[in-house]
C-alpha cells in the first residue's frame, strides 16, 4: 500500500519499517544523567519545535 505523499517521494514507508504501519519516528532530546536516568525528556510532533539549548544546560548544571 501507498499513500499519495509516500508514492509522489518514491518512498518505501513499509519496507523501511518492516510492518505495515506507516508511524513515522518523532524527533526528542533527551537529558541523560551518568547513571543512565533519563532527567529530562522533550518530544514534540512538530519537528521544527526543539528543547531550547539553554534548558538543556540547566538540567545538565543540576545531575
Amino acid at each position: 500500500m501507498t499513500t499519495p505523499c509516500s508514492a509522489q517521494f518514491d518512498l518505501d514507508v513499509v519496507g523501511h519499517n518492516g510492518d505495515d504501519c506507516y508511524e513515522q519516528p518523532m524527533t526528542s532530546t533527551c537529558v541523560i544523567a551518568p547513571n543512565g536516568e533519563i532527567v529530562h525528556a522533550f518530544v514534540d510532533a512538530d519537528f521544527w519545535r526543539r528543547m531550547e539549548p539553554a534548558v538543556i544546560i540547566e538540567f545538565l548544571k543540576q545531575i
